[in-house]
């Protein structure tokens, strides 16, 4: 990109993934990751604002570390087979362990310890549940569908950590019909799916902002001053009806 940005060093990191799967006969199987990463020179993009070229500094060292979790289970393997929950969880703390970040305005300047702080943009805490049920034979065999619910918690969206989006939840349902092989229709599949079930309202995505210092007091401008910046935030989907059908051939 346009500028004088000499001065930015190459991104290094050394990680280390530990992770174990466990399955109990074919009805239930469980996962989980951990993983710590050290970074040296994360290179970190922020935006000035709207209409303003975004622009990459380094943070000379942070830590990355989380750990990931999975399940797939049929419960009721006897009575309902085609009966199915899954979910996943993650939780991700990255946060800054070196980084002191100045700030400038007019003639004034100042520096701010950003060490302990979250790396904005970062989500901390994702969880998703899909119960679902799909016939596995018989007259309808093939027709199923499920309910799923994911939920994003809060994160930070600048250095400082003054400002934050939102955490969500939200409710999806899906139905489809998927004809065995030998059937008529056994190379088309129908489904119809409503996302975001109950019309809530959230930040789809969030592009991280850069902190600005008040000139007059030397200190950097609070999360009203932040939040009055344009062009970061961008609206998630609202309620939204899908229909349609899918040929093999």
């Amino acid at each position: 990109m346009p500028g004088n940005n000499v001065t930015l060093k190459t991104q290094r990191n050394t990680g280390i993934d530990l992770g174990a799967e466990v399955a109990l006969g074919t009805n239930l199987k469980a996962e989980v990751t951990g993983y710590y990463e050290w970074f040296r020179n994360e290179q970190v993009s922020q935006s000035a604002g709207v209409n303003l070229l975004a622009y990459t500094t380094n943070a000379p060292r942070s830590v990355h570390r989380g750990v990931e979790l999975g399940l797939s289970w049929t419960p009721l393997p006897a009575v309902l087979p085609g009966a199915r929950i899954d979910a996943s969880y993650s939780y991700n703390d990255h946060h800054y362990t070196e980084f002191v970040e100045r700030l400038t305005s007019g003639a004034a300047s100042a520096t701010f310890d950003r060490a302990g702080n979250r790396i904005p943009g970062v989500i901390p805490t994702f969880v998703n549940v899909r119960l679902g049920y799909d016939q596995p034979g018989g007259a309808v065999a093939g027709l199923g569908g499920f309910v799923e619910l994911t939920h994003r918690d809060r994160y930070a969206i600048d250095n400082g950590n003054l400002l934050s989006v939102a955490g969500y939840t939200l409710a999806n349902l899906n139905l489809h019909y998927d004809p065995p092989r030998g059937r008529v229709w056994s190379r088309l599949r129908l489904f119809a799916s409503v996302q975001n079930l109950f019309d809530t309202t959230y930040v789809g995505s969030a592009s991280v902002i850069a902190n600005s210092l008040n000139a007059t007091t030397g200190q950097q401008n609070p999360a009203a001053v932040l939040s009055a910046a344009t062009g970061s935030i961008y609206a998630g989907v609202p309620r939204t009806v899908y229909a349609g059908v899918k040929a093999r051939f």
